[in-house]
């Protein structure tokens, strides 16, 4: 039988002609492309379902996550009208809907498995196959084998993959098909290429972000590879009716930022620096010194580290670039690992505890992120409250009207009870989200009975609710601040819920 060989360090190995696998080995492992995308792929499925178990061990079994519930309570809308939404009756008290693609695939596939299985299984379908097609690029662009299994087994650990598809996100199924669109896009196959058009076509539906990136990245892929007329036939179309679509949707609705929300450039880009989901720290540092070990070949690497500063500065505008720059950083990053691994050191402890630190600082981070969603709102006592509202409503006589709690309650407000809340944290093109913020505020703080009534009534508030972080600093830091003392008037207040330090409160006269 014929015979081919491969060079392991030197000396060869004999393997049967037939087989065609690529044999790398990373420390003391070998591996074909196929084990690798197989232990990949297993990666990702533990990763992306330990959130959720450790949620059913600590006794919690709902859905992390505002996006969960917002996109849930979207595609039953969905499901029930069976046609494309307009308007959003709870969101705000009733508000215009801006077209996302997400929940009607949530909804379509909610008709077969229910909404909550939907929520789970659509965005751990998502991850799986961001990772297969991440897997996919690397090898179609003849990227070093052990270079493209490290990359994705660190795009994997990385906070913002755990985040986006342990939750179910819109930016998730955004991820997924920029990287499909990524795949065609770079076939040979001209046909098959062209056919990315349509995919980015829809990217814009998920936000500016979302569509910049993908032109902006295509760009740099097509400048390295000499591809610009491909990508011009693809991307002026593409761009130019993103442009179209996002300047009127801008020109039709008003959006202003919420002063009282903003969040920063750290916050927002590094991991567990104001938020757990970001870019690992340590990452960001192998991806730095990849920079200084590819800068004697800058010629060929420019465009790479174009695209990175690029997204990297657009986070200051818009927080969801930071999406595809953890992509572009997490695959630079590895050149410096394997850098290190292959260089000689004097001092042999020395270089090993440096790999050490640095893998487990990559670990750290990612189960950093799973400790925070398996912990992540609405509380089993937050679910029961408002359910139990949201199931006896209608039974107890109540009337319609809108609920008002910290607006990071308002999610669970429209899911759990079906009932419109004054305020959600969903920003982008709320109505006047600032003015209902001080609002808010005002009533929340205020221990003039006729001016927190005054406010109830213009702003058809008949019901509030409390929950345990609001009294314990969110809102509140005394139990007789503000508004607090005034629900002791069982003339104008009525407790109609109080369970688990949840309180669930109706205005019963305005006058």
């Amino acid at each position: 039988m014929a015979k081919i060989t491969i060079s392991k360090s030197g000396g060869k190995k004999s393997l049967p002609a037939g087989k065609k696998f690529l044999i790398f080995r990373i420390s003391n492992f070998r591996f074909s492309w196929i084990y690798a995308l197989i232990f990949a792929l297993l990666a990702a499925a533990i990763i992306l379902s330990l959130p959720i178990i450790l949620r059913h061990i600590d006794g919690n079994p709902y859905l992390p996550g505002e996006h969960s519930y917002y996109n849930a309570r979207i595609a039953q809308a969905y499901s029930k009208d069976n046609q494309i939404i307009t308007y959003d009756p709870l969101s705000y008290g009733g508000r215009p809907y801006v077209f996302d693609p997400y929940p009607i695939a949530l909804s379509s596939l909610s008709r077969l498995v229910g909404i909550e299985s939907a929520s789970r299984t659509l965005p751990f379908m998502l991850g799986i196959f961001s990772v297969l097609l991440l897997f996919m690029i690397l090898k179609s662009l003849n990227v070093n084998p052990k270079h493209s299994f490290l990359a994705v087994v660190i795009f994997i650990c990385s906070p913002l993959y755990i985040d986006t598809f342990s939750k179910s996100k819109s930016a998730g199924f955004a991820i997924f098909l920029f990287l499909l669109g990524s795949y065609l896009f770079i076939s040979e196959n001209l046909f098959i290429a062209s056919l990315s058009t349509i995919i980015f076509l829809v990217m814009p539906l998920f936000g500016v972000a979302h569509a910049a990136s993908a032109i902006l990245i295509l760009l740099a892929y097509s400048i390295s590879f000499r591809k610009i007329k491909r990508y011009l036939a693809v991307f002026i179309p593409v761009t130019l009716l993103s442009a179209v679509y996002l300047i009127l949707l801008n020109l039709t609705l008003t959006s202003e930022a919420p002063g009282f929300a903003q969040t920063s450039f750290v916050s927002s880009f590094f991991a567990g620096i104001g938020s757990a989901a970001g870019i690992s720290i340590f990452v960001i540092i192998l991806s730095v010194q990849s920079i200084f070990i590819t800068w004697p070949k800058k010629e060929r690497f420019w465009p790479v580290y174009t695209i990175i500063a690029v997204l990297s500065l657009l986070v200051l505008l818009n927080k969801d670039f930071v999406l595809y720059a953890n992509i572009a950083i997490c695959a630079l990053s590895v050149l410096a690992f394997f850098h290190l691994i292959k260089s000689r050191w004097e001092i042999k402890l020395l270089k090993k505890m440096t790999l050490l630190v640095l893998v487990c600082g990559i670990l750290f981070s990612a189960i950093n992120n799973v400790a925070t969603i398996s912990k992540a709102e609405p509380s089993v006592k937050t679910v029961a409250a408002l359910s139990w509202l949201g199931q006896n409503r209608y039974s107890i006589g109540l009337a319609e009207g809108t609920m008002l709690s910290h607006y990071s309650n308002g999610v669970w407000i429209e899911y759990f009870t079906g009932m419109p809340s004054f305020m959600d944290s969903k920003f982008e093109f709320a109505p006047n989200p600032n003015g209902r913020y001080e609002i808010s505020e005002e009533i929340f703080q205020s221990r003039d009975l006729k001016t927190v009534v005054s406010l109830l009534s213009q702003n058809n508030i008949r019901y509030i609710f409390i929950d345990e972080k609001m009294k314990e600093g969110l809102v509140w830091k005394r139990p007789d601040q503000g508004m607090l003392l005034l629900l002791k008037n069982n003339e104008t207040f009525k407790n109609i819920y109080d369970q688990d330090n949840m309180e669930i409160w109706e205005v019963i006269s305005f006058g």
